[in-house]
């Protein structure tokens, strides 16, 4: 009776939003990330039923929880931890990526000079960025297949980005489930 009323409650946040294209998309691909314009950051774009379709014929669709999303709008500053530990692990990916995003934001004069108090320092500097921008500036330096890797291991709970504004869900982790929408 309880295990119940605990999938009721968890049903009734669950909320459906649907993905259009003419490419008969049937998973979230990492490598499709950077398809578009990617304007509410990383990820695979959904949103209501009449907008998917309108993206095109092959419609899929997916139930999530608004919870397990972040506000592409919200400034890095408010997650810096996070946003540590995902540069610190795209730095173990890719240290000459690193280099070179350091070298935007504080003088480094090597490679092999880069240290923890860097990327946290950097990890600072970029907390006035908005989520979708960091994402953005991330996923160009390092790759978004790396990057995807790298969010989804450090903010596993995490299923992308929204604007609640334009009504977009930006879906990066794999392993939403997604089914064919048949009118």
């Amino acid at each position: 009776m309880i295990r119940e009323a605990i999938h009721k409650l968890n049903e009734a946040e669950l909320i459906t939003i649907y993905h259009g294209d003419n490419f008969g998309t049937k998973r979230i691909e990492p490598k499709l990330m950077m398809n578009g314009n990617a304007q509410e950051g990383i990820g695979i774009y959904f949103s209501s039923l009449e907008l998917a379709q309108a993206y095109g014929k092959d419609v899929v669709y997916t139930e999530v929880n608004p919870k397990n999303f972040i506000n592409s709008r919200d400034t890095v500053r408010s997650k810096v931890k996070l946003a540590y530990k995902i540069l610190r692990d795209l730095w173990k990916i890719d240290n000459e990526a690193m280099y070179y995003l350091l070298t935007d934001w504080v003088e480094i004069i090597e490679v092999e000079d880069i240290t923890r108090s860097d990327i946290q320092l950097l990890a600072t500097k970029m907390g006035s960025d908005e989520v979708r921008n960091f994402q953005i500036t991330l996923a160009q330096s390092f790759g978004v297949e790396n990057f995807v890797k790298v969010w989804n291991k450090i903010y596993p709970k995490n299923l992308g980005t929204y604007n609640a504004d334009l009504d977009f869900y930006a879906i990066i982790k794999p392993s939403i489930f997604l089914r064919k929408y048949n009118d």
